[in-house]
């Protein structure tokens, strides 16, 4: 998997929790699969870009990293273990596949959540579970408490992967008849249009020319 510094990507899956398992793009696709979180300035950047960093927050944090490498590649680690954790969860509850009768959360997840809810304070009302990320191995934390509030959602349901080839990418269809098919109209719907067009008009028929196909009946 490529691991190349790009832009974070479009947070087009309706809840944190889907925007983090995004950042592996082209996921269904070996040959274009790229890891957008390639390292902690990355993670931090896409952090901030969703809300859930302050500038400020972002900015001691990474002026803090360059005297704690192993911690932050291990934070690093861990957030792509809730990543793929997750996303293995999250695809088996789609619509697209069938709902399992029983879910079991994977040791690893389960893990990671527990850590993050033992580091929380259980705030509200609303009552939820809140963490103030004020040193590296919060970053995961936090992001574990996003993935529970997903899993604890009442819009679960709504839970689509993308039709896109290739791409892989999970949103809640909030649309009022559940029928979105694509992560976004500007990326793979627009594709899929370019795809559908370029089909129909590869398809037509040349048109031969009248004048060539009378001198052919005519004959030398």
């Amino acid at each position: 998997m490529s691991t190349t510094s790009t832009p974070a990507p479009g947070l087009v899956g309706g809840h944190v929790a889907l925007d983090l398992v995004n950042t592996v793009s082209w996921r269904l696709d070996e040959n274009r699969r790229r890891d957008d979180l390639p390292d902690y300035a990355a993670l931090i950047g896409w952090c901030q870009q969703a809300g859930l960093l302050d500038p400020g927050t972002a900015r001691r944090l990474l002026a803090a990293a360059p005297g704690h490498p192993r911690l932050t590649q291990q934070t690093v680690r861990d957030v792509r273990t809730l990543r793929e954790h997750s996303h293995s969860l999250l695809a088996s509850l789609t619509g697209d596949a069938e709902p399992p009768r029983v879910v079991v959360t994977p040791p690893g997840l389960r893990a990671l959540l527990l850590d993050a809810l033992v580091q929380s304070e259980l705030t509200g009302p609303p009552m939820r579970w809140q963490l103030t990320a004020d040193k590296h191995p919060d970053i995961p934390r936090l992001l574990a408490l996003q993935v529970l509030d997903l899993l604890q959602s009442p819009q679960l349901p709504l839970l689509r992967r993308c039709h896109g080839p290739g791409c892989g990418w999970l949103f809640l269809d909030r649309t009022r008849s559940h029928t979105r098919l694509w992560c976004s109209t500007s990326l793979c719907g627009n594709r899929e249009r370019a795809r559908r067009h370029y089909t129909r008009h590869r398809d037509q028929p040349t048109h031969p020319d009248p004048a060539q196909g009378e001198a052919e009946r005519e004959g030398p």
